[in-house]
């Protein structure tokens, strides 16, 4: 007996831990794994209130690992107006998904936060819902909706006039008896106002008008009779509204450009506005950080340069390496094989902050991880031959971003990159309705958070009409020389350039709005005696009449047939002087050397020079050429400089090793504006008075009109070729 109490007692307290592993009760009292969480609110019932204007709503509360029912969870809601509680809260039932819950509430109530509580600790809480309670407005008494209307002028009697009204939206519409309608236009003149037909849609409207009268706006009432004394409005229409505007859409207002080298293919521009959220400022100062880390090492030689170039490349490397490490707070990481690390930094453009170790380098790729996440810019080129390779955001808040880009390049060429667009993409979160819930009495709302993307684009300038279309054909030297002359082509790019307009206007274009695209030579000379920089992106055309003096120059002056005809003619006239001296002999020689031998060097030689000249004259763009409407074109030459620039004596300068030159290597593309063209009426020239008016009389400037024959004007809207 003593013995079985006794193997009771040590084997009681070994079974009772092991019965709480065994399936049953037991184990469904097991916690939930994992955090609980609330991922949304609604409502499951929401009655019309009392008289006391009170609600008793149910709630679902829905999330992961919520306390269930045997927990005892409580949940509570804080109000805005803490003198306006939920009250008679309870749990009507509940597991790891879903929570029960009813309450009451005066109509009125905003519920800004729920908790859900084990005891006396709060496990889950809404962060981002909002929950409203509210009175349903008055409802209207007279119905409201929305109209357009088409105007229409009768060809052959211009006096009569129709409108077709269209119902757009709202709550009632027209009358399908016309008697039963009033319509009032705006401005006054309107006579003789006829409902023609009519139905719930649509009212055909004809009145008696002036040729040129155009209606701004239009009321029709809609009454329940026809009744003048008994009748009462029920509906009245409105214009229609435009489509509200978005308070929380990104703005952008205008775009400033920091720099843009074209040498080394790397740019930076700042892009303002407003509504671009909010964001922490960067880790860094921006202008240091840009140089030291961030900006490709704008090389200054080639692999063929000198020792000392090499060396003094790597020492500009070295020290912005540990300007990055000093802005970083870290250390440098400088290989030991510096020619192949200065390779690899030449070639892809690896930036100067993937050198540093330690330091706040950490803080920097988590912010800009975050920016990354939230907003992001897009750069695109006039050109689409210069890519933009990349884009970093280095600062931004609500109201400016600063961007820094790197896009095509070539080593010992400047390529005329211009900013054709821009584009910003941000992302928000913004408060969303994700229920409404209405009956007679009341409605309730709940209001979450959502991410909204806004794409924002913005191109400076006027925009390329697809109407007014381009191309062009650079000549080559031989063919250049062979139509224009030598002296043309020694001196200028000539281009055949072609426009044709398709729009329903004339388009003038001046040659002023010609703009060539071009590459410059940047770089130092094997015997590093001449030093190309670059010039401008663009660069006009040159106009005729300096085109013409080369031509003249060439054929007059300097060319080898100018010069040897020149050379000859002098040797005429000075045969021709000594006749007086040496006797007949010479004057025989004379006449068979400028009658015979002359000219039949010049029959032999040739002369393209009238042609040439006519060539020139004839197929060379002018001052300003127009173009006809609908397909109308022109095929004309322009003219670009390529010849190296300051080419004169150089000044020597300690400490200058070589003269600094500009020079063009190619026309990559064109620009051309051009400007419609607005018709005017013909005006009638009156002769000058053959006698002066009488002495005491004036003559009003009416009387004496210059005589100028109908020219077109020209509209300041302006047009891009594509």
């Amino acid at each position: 007996m003593h013995r079985n109490k006794l193997l009771a007692v040590l084997v009681g307290p070994v079974l009772l831990p092991l019965t709480s592993l065994c399936p049953g009760r037991a184990q469904q009292g097991a916690p939930n794994v994992g955090e609980p969480k609330i991922t949304n609110i609604r409502f499951v019932a929401l009655p019309p209130p009392t008289a006391d204007n009170k609600v008793t709503f149910q709630m679902a509360i829905e999330g992961e690992n919520l306390p269930d029912l045997r927990d005892h969870a409580t949940v509570d809601f804080e109000t805005k107006d803490p003198a306006s509680p939920v009250s008679n809260t309870s749990v009507a039932s509940s597991n790891n998904k879903e929570i029960l819950v009813n309450g009451t509430a005066k109509v009125g109530t905003e519920i800004t936060r729920v908790t859900v509580s084990v005891g006396n600790r709060i496990v889950a809480e809404t962060k981002a819902f909002t929950v409203a309670i509210k009175a349903n407005p008055p409802a209207q008494k007279l119905k409201q909706f929305e109209i357009k209307f088409d105007h229409e002028k009768n060809k052959e009697f211009p006096n009569l006039h129709s409108l077709l009204v269209t119902k757009e939206g709202g709550e009632g519409g027209f009358a399908e008896n016309p008697n039963w309608m009033r319509v009032d236009l705006m401005p006054t003149g309107a006579t003789d106002v006829n409902i023609v037909q009519s139905n719930d849609q649509q009212l055909d409207l004809h009145f008696v008008a002036a040729a040129d009268y155009e209606p701004k706006s239009l009321a029709v009432t809609v009454y329940d009779g026809s009744d003048l004394d008994r009748r009462q409005a029920t509906a009245v229409s409105t214009a229609k509204k435009p489509p509200a505007e978005d308070p929380d859409q990104p703005k952008i207002t205008g775009t400033d450009i920091v720099f843009i080298n074209r040498s080394h293919g790397v740019g930076r521009i700042r892009i303002y506005g407003k509504g671009f959220g909010d964001y922490p400022p960067p880790p860094y100062p921006v202008d240091d950080y840009l140089w030291n880390c961030l900006e490709e090492f704008h090389i200054r030689g080639t692999d063929k340069n000198a020792e000392w170039v090499q060396k003094a490349e790597l020492e500009d490397l070295e020290s912005r390496i540990k300007a990055c490490a000093q802005i970083l707070k870290g250390e440098p990481a400088i290989p030991a094989d510096r020619k192949e690390w200065k390779k690899q930094l030449e070639y892809t453009k690896t930036n100067l902050a993937s050198y540093v170790r330690g330091g706040t380098k950490k803080d920097l790729e988590d912010w800009g991880q975050k920016i990354r996440e939230k907003a992001m810019v897009g750069v695109n080129s006039r050109n689409p031959d210069i890519a933009v390779e990349k884009v970093e955001i280095l600062d931004i808040n609500d109201k400016m971003v600063d961007v820094y880009f790197e896009f095509t390049r070539s080593r010992g060429y400047a390529w005329p990159f211009r900013l054709a667009d821009a584009t910003l993409t941000v992302k928000k979160m913004l408060p969303k309705t994700t229920q409404t819930v209405k009956n007679d009495k009341v409605t309730g709302t709940v209001t979450g958070v959502k991410e909204e993307t806004y794409t924002v684009p913005y191109q400076p300038g006027p925009k390329r009409d697809p109407n007014l279309t381009y191309k062009y054909t650079v000549l080559d030297k031989k063919s250049a020389n062979s139509l224009l002359g030598k002296g043309i082509a020694d001196n200028f790019y000539v281009l055949q350039l072609s426009v044709v307009n398709n729009s329903e206007k004339k388009v003038n274009i001046p040659l002023a709005s010609i703009q060539a695209e071009v590459e410059w030579i940047r770089g130092e000379n094997e015997k590093r005696t001449k030093a190309y920089m670059p010039g401008p992106a663009t660069l006009a055309p040159i106009p005729l009449a300096a085109v013409s003096s080369y031509f003249d120059a060439y054929q007059k002056v300097k060319g080898p047939r100018a010069i040897l005809f020149n050379v000859l003619d002098a040797a005429t006239i000075i045969a021709t002087s000594l006749v007086p001296f040496t006797g007949p002999s010479l004057k025989d020689g004379e006449v068979f050397f400028s009658g015979g031998f002359v000219p039949g060097v010049r029959k032999v030689l040739g002369d393209l020079s009238g042609q040439q000249l006519q060539n020139l004259t004839a197929l060379s763009w002018e001052s300003n050429e127009t173009l006809a409407a609908k397909g109308g074109s022109k095929e004309k030459l322009i003219y670009i400089e390529k010849n190296e620039q300051f080419a004169s004596k150089p000044v020597k300068v300690i400490g200058l090793t070589a003269e600094t030159r500009k020079q063009i290597a190619n026309i990559m593309d064109l620009e051309i504006t051009g400007f419609e063209v607005t018709e005017s009426e013909a005006k009638q020239a009156t002769p000058t008075p053959a006698t002066p008016p009488a002495t005491g009389t004036t003559t009003t400037p009416s009387q004496t009109t210059p005589a100028s024959p109908a020219q077109p004007q020209t509209a300041p809207k302006d047009k891009k070729v594509p």
